[in-house]
């Protein structure tokens, strides 16, 4: 994660990498077809249940005042092919960023509760073989950097089958930088968020 410029000008941006965990889930179920003279036996294997994110970091716009950043998070796109019904729940979590200083061993950390999802504004669309929406779970605003996943969308059972996309607002992602921290164009940050989809909702 790179910052371009001293903290009190307005061109001021922080990248901020994005990776992905996605959670595969391959049922099986067998059916049989009979008459009398054969038996023939059919197995059908489901599909996969996955999560993708289309960008690989996101870059932040920091305000003039430098206390807080803001980023575009982009489009989710969620298929779940398995055909059982089962739902799922779609989680977040980041780790809490850090300023990479070279032959420094103690980085300087901004402190848990800096990076929060905002779903203000942010549509879900049914694509291909869609079935009923998910729903969001949770405030409007949720941090993020926390020791444990966030559950942000939620599918009960018998929904959630067949593909979405959810298109998040240009200002889905806050980050507060601390008074404490005064980035400029040779600072460099880093951190993750992980995405998870988990069969059966919570």
């Amino acid at each position: 994660m790179l910052i371009n410029s001293h903290k009190n000008a307005t061109n001021h941006h922080i990248l901020f990498f994005l990776w992905l965990v996605g959670v595969l889930l391959i049922s099986q179920s067998t059916a049989y077809s009979f008459n009398q003279q054969t038996i023939t036996k059919v197995n059908i294997t489901s599909g996969p249940l996955y999560i993708t994110p289309t960008k690989n970091y996101v870059e932040f716009h920091v305000q003039d005042n430098g206390n807080y950043g803001y980023a575009d998070l982009g489009r989710l796109d969620i298929v779940d092919a398995t055909g059982t019904g089962a739902g799922w729940d779609v989680m977040v979590q980041a780790s809490q960023i850090k300023e990479v200083v070279e032959g420094e061993e103690k980085p300087n950390v901004l402190p848990s509760g800096s990076l929060s999802l905002s779903r203000e504004g942010a549509q879900v669309e049914k694509g291909i073989g869609a079935g009923p929406r998910p729903v969001w779970i949770g405030e409007n605003s949720t941090e993020i950097d926390q020791t444990e996943p966030v559950t942000i969308l939620s599918a009960s059972k018998d929904t959630g089958m067949g593909s979405y996309t959810i298109t998040f607002a240009p200002k889905s992602l806050e980050l507060n930088i601390p008074d404490t921290v005064i980035p400029n164009k040779n600072d460099r940050y880093e951190g993750t968020i992980t995405w998870t989809i988990v069969q059966g909702p919570s």
